[in-house]
């Protein structure tokens, strides 16, 4: 084919396509075997994550091993603490313990201060109504005065008293004893050397009654009578009342005409 011929010019316009096409499909060949190796280091871009999730795990290790070595101080801490909380509150419980033996101290010597006074209140009115008692029985109770009602000399010049008992209380009794004996003397000796039979008369208030005859005696050697009446009022209690007469004749030497005075000395017994 000659140069410059139509056909010449047709085929180098191929062969330059082909070698282009061939350049393209080249090209395309590099880059399709060149993407793998992009597609290699395009994870670099997804490591990211994972090294900040090892990095993330890293600090949670990090913190648990804190917490690890954190826990043994903490337990300490909540264990002063509790043993403080508990202190606290027993010493609370000990305050209040405290406060209420205090109050159970108090309220004891308030109970025996108020016992004492009602003691002190209840001795008081007993010794009040005993004296208010005593003093009504002593205004009330019955008194006995013996006194010679009649005298006489009678057989062997021996003196014959008749006594009377008369009684000056307010309320009646019951003489249950006249005891007498003849002495020389008017000086008081034991009553027991007194002698007489029980007796039972009934004698009201303001009243007098005739005992009676008693006994004789040689008033030329024993002229005084002495003795006790022994009654008892109606409290139930009994009383003695105590007698001494002295009898003796006229200075005219009458035998039949004696006298009686009482003889009672400063060493007799009250009357009870």
């Amino acid at each position: 084919m000659p140069p410059g011929s139509e056909s010449g010019v047709m085929m180098r316009f191929a062969l330059i396509s082909m070698v282009t096409v061939c350049a393209l499909l080249g090209g395309v060949a590099d880059a399709e075997q060149k993407q793998p190796s992009g597609a290699s280091q395009a994870p670099p871009q997804a490591v990211a994550p994972l090294t900040i999730s090892t990095q993330e795990n890293h600090s949670k290790v990090q913190e648990r091993d804190r917490e690890n070595h954190d826990r043994p101080q903490k337990a300490e801490e909540d264990a002063a603490r509790r043993q403080a909380v508990a202190a606290e509150r027993a010493n609370a419980l000990s305050i209040e313990a405290l406060r209420w033996n205090q109050i159970s101290v108090l309220g004891l010597l308030v109970s025996l201060v108020f016992t004492a006074w009602a003691a002190l209140s209840a001795s008081r009115a007993t010794r009040v109504a005993e004296q208010s008692i005593s003093s009504f029985i002593r205004l009330e109770r019955a008194r006995i005065i013996v006194s010679v009602d009649n005298v006489k000399i009678g057989a062997r010049g021996l003196a014959e008293v008749d006594i009377a008992a008369t009684n000056i209380g307010r309320s009646a009794c019951v003489i249950k004893g006249i005891h007498w004996a003849w002495q020389a003397s008017s000086n008081f000796r034991d009553a027991t050397i007194f002698l007489g039979p029980p007796r039972d008369e009934f004698v009201d208030a303001s009243k007098r009654v005739i005992l009676g005859f008693i006994g004789k005696g040689d008033i030329s050697s024993q002229p005084f009578l002495r003795g006790i009446v022994r009654y008892a009022d109606p409290f139930g209690t009994d009383h003695l009342s105590y007698f001494c007469f002295q009898i003796f004749k006229d200075g005219d030497g009458r035998p039949n005409n004696p006298h009686a005075r009482d003889a009672k000395t400063i060493d007799w017994p009250s009357d009870t």
